[in-house]
Formats: C-alpha cells, sequence, structure tokens
C-alpha cells in the first residue's frame, strides 16, 4: 500500500516554502467539462457562460460563508443551482479520485463494479465522480443518488443524462426519522459504498447516532461510507465529531487517520485536520476564479472512511512499535533558523517534532520536505520515546507515498 515517495512535485510554483510537493494532481475528466458545456448551452469558457457562473459563484459563497445561517434551500434557485453544478461540483467531484484509488488498492471495492448510493447528493455531486473515476477503469456500478430536495434530483438526472450514464434517484431527507416499515419507496440496499459529501455540516449533531445507524442498515457487510466535508475549521471539526460517535459506535476507520481511536485534533478548542491536493484548473474555472476572486488551485477536504468491518493489514504497509512510528502531518511546516517543526498525528496523539539542519543526514532529510498531510514513517529513539519532541542525527525518516 506504501512506497517511498520518489516523484515530488517539480512545478517551481508549488514549490514555495510549506507547499504541498508531493502527491497526485487532479483534473477534470473531459467527459465532464462536455456534459457541463451541454447543460450551459455552449462552451464554459465563453464570455457569457463565465459571466452567469460567476454570478451564481459570487452569490453562492456568500451565502455558504458569510451570510450561511439565512441562506436556506439555495438548490431551489435555477441560477444558483446551475453554478453550483458548474463550479462547486466540478471542484468536489475529482477529490473522490485518490479515495477511490486507495480502497480499491485496499480491495475493498467489488473488482468489475458494484452498487452505490449518495446521501445529499445536491446536483449528482458524489455519483459524478464515482462514475467517471469508473469509466476510466472500465467499471460498471449501479448509482443511486437521494436528496431532500426534488429539484437537486432532477439536476443529477439531467447531469447524467448528459454524461450518458445510468441514475436511479429517490427524495430522501436525512432529517426525517425513518419510517418503520420502510415504504416501498425507501432506498433499499445492501450498498458497497455509500457516499456522503458536503452533507455532514448541515445536519444537527444530535442526529448523529441516527444517521450512523441508518446507513449501517444500507451497508454491505464490507461496505465503505465515504465522508468528505469542506476543509474550514467548523466544518471541519463538525465531522470529525462525526468520525469519533462512529468508532465509539464499533465504526472501523479504513482511512486516512494513522490509529483508529478518537481524534486527537478535537482535544484543543481549536484542533482540525484536513488533506489537500494539487489541481489543474481548466480555463472556464481559471475565469470564474479572475471574476469572483476565488482560487481553486489546491482542493482541499476533510475526509475520512469508515465500515463496520475492520481493514486488512497490508504486507508492504509499515507496522508501528518497535521504534517504528507512522505520523501524518497536520499542518504547514514551520522554517526557522535552523532547525524545522511540524505537528504531526501518531499514535492517537498530537505531537510537535524538530529537527535542527545540524543534524541532517540521509537517513532523515524527509523531514525537511514534508507538507501538510503527508505520511511519514520514524524511526530510531525518536519514534521510541512519546515524549521526545527533538528528532536527532539517529532518526531516519522516510515520506510515504500512499496508493493514491
Amino acid at each position: 500500500m506504501f512506497r517511498r515517495c520518489e516523484d515530488p512535485c517539480d512545478d517551481p510554483v508549488l514549490m514555495t516554502r510549506n507547499a504541498r510537493r508531493a502527491g497526485p494532481t487532479l483534473r477534470l475528466p473531459p467527459r465532464l467539462v462536455e456534459a457541463l458545456s451541454r447543460l450551459e448551452g455552449g462552451p464554459l469558457d465563453g464570455g457569457p457562460v463565465v459571466r452567469r457562473i460567476a454570478a451564481g459563484v459570487a452569490r453562492l459563497n456568500r451565502g455558504l460563508t458569510r451570510e450561511r445561517a439565512g441562506f436556506g434551500a439555495y438548490l431551489r434557485d435555477p441560477e444558483l443551482r446551475a453554478a453550483y453544478r458548474a463550479y462547486y461540483l466540478a471542484t468536489n467531484a475529482p477529490k473522490l479520485f485518490p479515495v477511490l484509488d486507495r480502497l480499491a488498492a485496499q480491495g475493498r471495492l467489488p473488482a468489475g463494479g458494484g452498487r452505490a448510493l449518495e446521501v445529499g447528493c445536491g446536483p449528482g455531486t458524489g455519483v459524478a465522480g464515482l462514475a467517471l473515476w469508473a469509466a476510466e477503469r472500465g467499471e460498471t456500478w449501479h448509482l443511486t443518488a437521494t436528496d431532500a430536495l426534488r429539484e437537486a434530483t432532477q439536476a443529477a438526472a439531467a447531469l447524467f443524462a448528459a454524461l450518458a450514464f445510468p441514475l436511479e434517484t429517490a427524495i430522501l431527507d436525512l432529517r426525517t426519522p425513518p419510517v418503520t416499515p420502510a415504504p416501498a419507496t425507501d432506498v433499499a440496499g445492501p450498498f458497497d459504498l455509500i457516499l456522503c459529501l458536503n452533507v455532514v455540516n448541515e445536519l444537527p449533531p444530535a442526529g448523529d447516532a441516527a444517521l450512523l445507524d441508518r446507513v449501517r442498515g444500507w451497508l454491505a457487510p464490507r461496505g465503505c461510507l465515504i465522508v468528505l466535508e469542506p476543509a474550514s475549521a467548523a466544518e471541519s471539526r463538525r465531522v470529525l465529531a462525526l468520525r469519533d460517535r462512529a468508532v465509539a459506535t464499533g465504526w472501523h476507520v479504513l482511512a486516512p487517520c494513522p490509529a483508529a481511536g478518537p481524534c486527537p485534533a478535537l482535544a484543543s478548542a481549536d484542533g482540525w485536520c484536513h488533506g489537500e491536493w494539487h489541481f489543474e484548473r481548466p480555463a472556464y474555472l481559471q475565469a470564474v476564479d479572475r471574476a469572483t476572486g476565488l482560487r481553486r488551485e489546491v482542493l482541499k477536504a476533510t475526509w475520512f472512511v469508515l465500515s463496520p468491518a475492520a481493514g486488512e493489514p497490508s504486507a508492504s504497509a509499515p507496522t508501528p512499535g518497535a521504534g517504528r512510528l507512522l505520523a501524518r502531518v497536520m499542518g504547514a511546516r514551520t522554517d526557522a533558523k535552523g532547525r524545522s517543526e511540524l505537528e504531526v498525528c501518531a499514535d492517537g496523539a498530537l505531537r510537535r517534532l524538530e529537527l535542527q539542519t545540524r543534524d541532517r543526514t540521509p537517513e532523515n532529510a524527509d523531514f525537511f520536505d514534508l507538507s501538510r498531510h503527508d505520511l511519514a514513517l520514524i524511526e530510531g529513539p525518536g519514534a521510541q520515546n512519546p515524549g521526545i519532541r527533538r528528532l536527532g542525527a539517529d532518526d531516519a525518516v522516510t515520506r510515504l507515498e500512499e496508493v493514491e
């Protein structure tokens, strides 16, 4: 599952201090761009289309951030729905690609395809990402998209018609308790994969236990739940609390956490966690960003994968313990004169590690090139002592490339 990272990013713009250096570069599949063009009635980078998308994105950005409390059901508005599809769907769906790659490498997805459900689908963000990923691999998935708004499921159906992919849709309100017995119109499992993108932050925490029970009932025994939320402090902490409730009730965390216990980021009042990926924006997204002042050169998300069934250990994965520490970098590296510092998540706790330049060796040089969400293996005295802050010349640090 893991190997030493030998292919760091060589883009001089991205090689500035503390920029992310390794990992996949995400791109929009041409099939999605073509489908969005058909839905917009013309090339996405054409002036009128760009201006229309930018106007909607500006309204959405205000409503989803500064004016969120009174924003309401924004997907009922046709202009906002179209802008969300062209911009936010396009910058959220690709985030699934590295997550799905990892699950496939772990053998957690059925070979050749399976059944997947998206809850709170909006205009079809998650199912579109899965369908495009599967098409690249020659797989066939049976997809069902659900949302509380009929306008959202209709938008998802329209997108899939433009993509020339089949899709089933259903109305499902996660805020409403399930009816017993379930009506004939309710979704019926088991599903191999359930997608929950940018949904949890819009749901009350009081309903988390019922939501997890409901999802567990839809999943196949070895099925997986992918939860992916915005990479901002409040939304990240909200979804990490759901993760902890899941762990407390018997769910297993398959990725990306190096430990399966409670999230240590929540131990402090302002702690949170997110990953990030390089993103190659098509011309129309660059134009919309210029018009709105936004900048989606890097895609970010707080995400995790849960399953009722534990993951199988990989023969190629490093085993923590015995002088070995598996650590996930939690933030940007801090470089100061004569030293470099990192906050990492390891052994179920946050640790602040420091390595002085004078102690640099070929074996620990990777420490000076680590960036947010990288996974590293630390071997030596520093890994053996959980209280140590400073690593030394006797420690080895290896940045690991995860299959993504």
